[in-house]
């Protein structure tokens, strides 16, 4: 009776331990081609909520250009450029009126002339305020005056996405803006300045704070930076725009993922992925730069994903115990088996 307990759970082991390794087989296949779709589909969502974000910015962006040459082009502002008289002062004043009051997204209009030198200003403060000569300022050295001055016709400047700054400071509360300006010339071909529109940004700024969060996923990061790394938007807002603060003008991507950073910076769009993470990456102004050759900008939206979750021995143990039924199936085979040779 002994031998014949021995031989039963002998016999018992040979038709459950197989069973049971054949379903662990099983579940940690399922879970690893669950694992492949849901990254699958991760990568899927972002690319797609990147590219109409891309899409969204580069219409609008081309909406304000055609604005600026519209204006640039107008009677009223050549005239000035051709007289520079109080009549045709008064007109460009006016004309600038009209566009700053259909344009509520517009927080300046100016025209600065070959100094650098502000001519006319209107401001968008709650209400329009045409900006008196005695508060009128020098810009010869803002970076959108020394770089659009040296643009031919018809090339446009546009700014880095920043926060607007008055007299050297950044402006409270803080205002997201983009410079949009067109170098000016005389009918001799002679520079004689630059017409800039300075965007209220906050369109943007929504469009790029718009992300898919998973819900597989326990710990996701987002960020949006440009060029050199720096943040435009941080998980943490208190860090967005770190390179307009002293206190934070070092910071950016490379320090927290230095190896993801100089495959990001080399390239436009793609994938990064290991056992446990997964980073996307998507440089929403693609479009623009294809179609402004001297514009260098990047907004760079990376997804920073911890994958290590999906696909865990823990993973596979809880999979395992949950698949009760399977197992009272073993269980009872096993007992069937060890009834009958008994």
């Amino acid at each position: 009776m002994k031998y014949m307990n021995k031989y039963a759970v002998r016999k018992f082991l040979l038709i459950v331990l197989p069973l049971t390794l054949l379903w662990i087989g099983i579940v940690s296949y399922n879970l690893k081609v669950e694992k492949k779709f849901i990254i699958s589909n991760i990568v899927h969502h972002n690319e797609l909520k990147d590219s109409n974000t891309e899409f969204l910015i580069d219409k609008y962006m081309e909406e304000i250009i055609e604005n600026l040459k519209l204006v640039r082009d107008s009677d009223e502002f050549i005239n000035y450029i051709d007289f520079q008289n109080d009549a045709a002062f008064n007109e460009l004043t006016a004309m600038f009126l009209r566009v700053m009051k259909n344009k509520e997204d517009y927080d300046q209009i100016r025209y600065i002339d070959e100094k650098g030198l502000e001519i006319a200003r209107i401001d968008n403060d709650e209400e329009l305020v045409v900006v008196s000569s005695d508060e009128l300022q020098d810009k010869s050295d803002r970076y959108y005056f020394t770089q659009t001055k040296e643009l031919d016709y018809d090339e446009i400047f546009i700014s880095p996405l920043d926060l607007n700054v008055e007299n050297g400071v950044v402006e409270l509360p803080h205002k997201a803006m983009v410079r949009f300006a067109t170098p000016i010339y005389d009918k001799d071909d002679v520079f004689k300045g630059i017409l800039i529109i300075n965007y209220k940004a906050e369109y943007f700024v929504q469009l790029l704070e718009e992300h898919e969060s998973h819900q597989d996923l326990d710990n996701f990061w987002f960020y949006i930076v440009n060029r050199y790394g720096e943040f435009i938007l941080h998980q943490d807002s208190e860090k967005n725009f770190s390179f307009m603060f002293k206190e934070l003008e070092n910071l950016n991507f490379e320090h927290i993922n230095k190896n993801a950073w100089q495959i990001i910076a080399a390239n436009s769009n793609g994938v990064i992925e290991s056992s446990e993470e997964l980073i996307t990456y998507y440089d929403v102004l693609s479009k623009t730069r294809e179609k402004n050759t001297n514009y260098e900008e990047k907004w760079i939206a990376i997804h920073h994903m911890d994958i290590s979750t999906l696909f865990s021995p823990m993973t596979v143990f809880k999979e395992i115990i949950s698949s009760g039924n399977l197992i009272v199936l073993i269980l009872i085979l096993g007992f069937a088996v060890f009834d009958k040779l008994n």
